[in-house]
């Protein structure tokens, strides 16, 4: 087994409907079978101690390896990404793999000052305000916006004001080609 990638899912992909973390795997068929559930496992064991609460899980065997992601908040997936790789040490070792496994408890230390650092309230307020509106929020690393369009207001992610004028953001038709 090698490890290819962990990164950030920041929305709905082929693997999974929403944002979270990913890591992708070269094995065989057979080492897949073992490793998604371990890993699976490990995932679950740190975002437990985390406390963080309804994670879903999603993987996909793929020829020549596995993609395997777990849900996360939107202002925690660099976070997430650090578990998922300590999952994949965690995993490979106990699958005895030639593969160092990093401290539970360190690990567990740097992921909360990640989570610390990458926090936003706000953001999580606006992104569960503008779902309960039924209004479209698109958000990166640097800015945010409700509405599309017209109706599109974009405030740094940083700077989002308390209170928003709901009514004049809309949406606008918006067809996708991939």
């Amino acid at each position: 087994m090698e490890f290819i990638d962990a990164r950030r899912l920041t929305g709905p992909s082929l693997i999974f409907d929403g944002p979270g973390s990913i890591l992708d795997v070269a094995c065989s068929p057979l080492e897949a079978d073992r490793l998604i559930p371990v890993w699976q496992s490990n995932v679950e064991r740190m975002v437990t101690r985390l406390g963080w609460d309804d994670v879903q899980f999603a993987s996909r065997k793929l020829l020549g390896g596995a993609s395997m992601a777990f849900s996360a908040p939107i202002d925690a997936l660099y976070a997430a990404t650090v578990v998922n790789e300590w999952a994949w040490a965690a995993s490979a070792h106990q699958l005895h793999e030639d593969v160092e496994i990093p401290d539970f408890d360190e690990t567990v230390g740097e992921i909360r000052a990640a989570i610390a650092e990458e926090a936003n309230p706000r953001l999580m307020q606006l992104t569960a305000d503008a779902a309960l509106r039924g209004k479209t929020l698109l958000w990166d690393d640097d800015e945010v916006s409700v509405g599309l369009g017209s109706g599109a207001k974009t405030w740094p992610v940083r700077e989002i004001p308390d209170e928003l004028e709901w009514d004049s953001h809309h949406d606008v038709p918006v067809g996708l080609v991939t």
